[in-house]
């Protein structure tokens, strides 16, 4: 398990570097992680493009619904 958990925060120090986030943001990437993984099927489903992201940001007043 504790290789499991290295690979795990690997992957996320990796992503964030690539994209040029700051680190200060890794426990939040990790909590969003945990939270969409709670949804396997959708997960696997969803998609993302930059042009729906942007109109989602912009135009939709209740971002976050807690469920």
């Amino acid at each position: 398990m504790q290789d499991r958990i290295v690979k795990q925060r690997t992957i996320t120090a990796a992503f964030l570097t690539e994209h040029c986030l700051p680190f200060s943001i890794a426990g939040d990437i990790l909590d969003l992680a945990k939270r969409l993984a709670q949804d396997k099927k959708a997960l696997e489903k969803t998609t993302l493009s930059p042009t729906s992201a942007m109109y989602i940001t912009t135009q939709i007043k209740v971002l976050w619904v807690y469920i």
